[in-house]
């Protein structure tokens, strides 16, 4: 976007992966249109969002737009839910709601091609698209650190400011941008300290300016004080190469390290071994040792950071150690083992690392209930993986019938998931079991005294 608007580009940039695709329509750096097919991103549900309409009149779009081959908002306007005017500007805010969105991604496939896009008269707009990147880069960016690690030993350069961005501007950005020219071949790493501000507000400032392409960042010397990092990449060259380190152990964690735990020293450590801290160093093979470091690092925290690559991982990892089961005794000997590891991890609420641990057990020995129950409550506090929770605690009633535990987590799971009913049926077929359990017995009145609400004094439908 910051490229698109400095050189007033036309054409379309796609943003997709296996979930969505978004397609932005550009003329000369202002925004023409922009599509998307997420359900929450579409106009019916912008306008009832944004409390254009009711939630009746939203759950009625289905109906208009049945057999019909015509626009929500023309229908909208046909069926006099909303005027020309309300229509006009639910789509302008479906629009930068779409554009907006793409500052919380940092993945995916991004593609832009530089010809005129083809859209439709009415549905042309011509949106200011410094104003966008302005509430885009103050909002809806979270991770600073992504630009802070790619540029904070490099110089700010001020560049001019137009007149049609100090519109868009606060004064405090304007008076910064004008602050900035007074530090020459200062590096990012040192402004904010002599500014008397913190990194982070420093960062909020400049990024910005620096997507609106009013502020560059260049090279600097490297200084003395680089011999030191010089040093320190080495080292961890040496380390990976010769001690063989896993992805925990390049970062100097444990395998049970959480997500924030992997995250943070992610950041310290492509802080500390950027290649850009040692950018003129007069031997090229020490430049190749820290693209090695940096690539390793990245490396690591792709596969940490994602749930289904880090899981694999930890599974091959264990696979692979020498203690690895090989026969029919030792499988079942190597599943115990894990189910004990995971019940510790489990009760410190670790329940991504448990169900990693877990899904090798069951593999390892399938006729363990146990085994099952545990996954399966692990999974119940993961929310992507409610299926598969349903499906090891179902596993777990076939395996161990006559065990309560499974049938009242089946029940928290579909009383979760606000199906009463379904969680009701779970819940007296553990009491059944087990006459005093008191989970079941607490939640079976919760649901009662809830039901009993929704009779009133009187009906004839209330029983005698």
């Amino acid at each position: 976007m910051r490229k698109i608007y400095s050189e007033n580009l036309s054409g379309t940039l796609a943003v997709s992966d296996e979930n969505y695709q978004k397609n932005i329509y550009f003329k000369n750096g202002s925004i023409l249109y922009a599509d998307t097919n997420l359900i929450q991103e579409r106009l019916g549900e912008i306008l009832f969002k944004a409390g254009m309409i009711t939630r009746q009149e939203f759950w009625n779009i289905h109906k208009m737009i049945e057999g019909k081959n015509q626009k929500i908002g023309k229908l909208l306007v046909e069926n006099k839910v909303l005027t020309e005017r309300e229509v006009f500007q639910g789509i302008l805010l479906q629009i930068k709601s779409i554009v907006l969105s793409l500052f919380f991604v940092n993945s995916g496939k991004w593609n832009f091609e530089e010809k005129a896009p083809v859209v439709p008269d009415d549905s042309k707009f011509d949106i200011n698209l410094a104003k966008i990147i302005y509430e885009g880069a103050a909002r809806y960016i979270q991770n600073l650190n992504i630009y802070i690690n790619q540029y904070f030993s490099k110089s700010p350069r001020v560049l001019d400011m137009s007149e049609k961005i100090k519109e868009v501007l606060p004064e405090k950005l304007v008076k910064f941008h004008k602050s900035l020219s007074k530090f020459i071949n200062k590096s990012n790493e040192e402004i904010p300290v002599e500014l008397g501000i913190s990194e982070k507000e420093y960062w909020v400032n400049i990024l910005p300016l620096f997507l609106l392409g009013i502020v560059d960042f260049e090279t600097i010397e490297i200084k003395e004080e680089d011999r030191k990092n010089i040093e320190k990449i080495v080292g961890l060259y040496n380390r990976i190469k010769e001690e063989k380190l896993n992805y925990y152990e390049i970062f100097g964690l444990k395998s049970d390290a959480s997500s924030d735990d992997i995250r943070n020293s992610y950041f310290d450590f492509a802080k500390k071994y950027h290649p850009d801290r040692i950018a003129n160093a007069p031997d090229p093979e020490l430049n190749e040792m820290a693209n090695f470091v940096f690539s390793e690092i990245n490396r690591a925290y792709d596969t940490l950071s994602d749930i289904d690559k880090r899981r694999q991982y930890d599974i091959d990892k264990i696979s692979n150690n020498g203690d690895d089961a090989t026969g029919p005794d030792k499988a079942i000997e190597r599943a115990s083992l894990l189910h004990r590891k995971a019940k510790t991890l489990f009760n410190q609420k670790n329940y991504w690392e448990a169900t990693t641990l877990l899904e090798e057990a069951t593999r390892l020995n399938p006729e363990r209930g146990a085994f099952f129950l545990l996954l399966g409550m692990s999974q119940m506090n993961i929310p992507t993986m409610t299926r598969a929770a349903e499906k090891n605690l179902t596993t777990t009633t076939q395996l161990d019938p006559w065990s309560p535990e499974a049938f009242v987590a089946l029940g928290l799971l579909f009383l979760n998931e606000n199906m009463t009913k379904r969680a009701e049926g779970f819940f007296k077929k553990a009491i059944s079991i087990d006459p005093e359990n008191t989970i079941a017995k607490k939640r079976l009145k919760e649901i009662e005294k809830e039901s009993s609400k929704g009779i009133k004094k009187g009906s004839i439908f209330r029983k005698k």
